[in-house]
């Protein structure tokens, strides 16, 4: 991830891209996220490449908190700041520039870097499924709901639509056949 041993905007692009091409790997995703979620911990008692007592670090450290957040609520009133924050890794969109399909595949991704919100990825449900749940979202993002027997989706849809205020309705395929019977 570094380019002459500086972490720049376009070595993270890199390593981003790079990742893309790798990311339905259960062991490679496994990995990646494994690594991300002991950031946090790492930055906490090391030196690292970026200057802990610099701008750019200090508005890293709302994402970093997020990472081991276990604190629903919290996470949930904080998740705002916590996408912003992603952004600013390399500096090159804000939150107020993205379009509503853009927020949301963002707010939906990071969830999968918290502890609390993680899915379990092997063989059989693999990163690209994720990715499919979230296209789900997307297309049912303006409807008045959204019905998935899947708990982990559920769960994360739930927390995007308060975080962007949208409309839809989260429900589960009993609730939905109670609602309209």
């Amino acid at each position: 991830m570094l380019e002459n041993d500086k972490l720049t905007p376009e070595s993270f692009e890199n390593f981003l891209n790079k990742l893309k091409c790798d990311i339905d790997d259960p062991k490679i995703y496994r990995d990646f996220r494994k690594n991300i979620l002991s950031i946090k911990k790492y930055t906490k008692n090391n030196n690292t490449v970026i200057d802990q007592n610099s701008e750019y670090f200090k508005k890293l450290i709302p994402f970093l908190d997020f990472i081991v957040n276990d604190n629903e609520k919290n996470i949930e009133n904080d998740f705002l700041n916590t996408m912003k924050s992603f952004l600013h890794i390399n500096n090159k969109r804000t939150l107020d520039k993205m379009n509503i399909f853009e927020k949301i595949e963002l707010a939906y991704s990071l969830l999968d870097f918290n502890i609390h919100y993680k899915e379990k990825i092997n063989q059989k449900n693999k990163p690209n499924n994720m990715h499919n749940d979230l296209k789900h979202f997307i297309h049912a993002h303006q409807s008045k709901y959204f019905v998935t027997e899947d708990k982990s989706t559920i769960k994360k849809a739930k927390l995007v639509v308060n975080a962007l205020s949208l409309k839809v309705k989260i429900l589960n395929i009993e609730e939905f056949v109670v609602k309209f019977s």
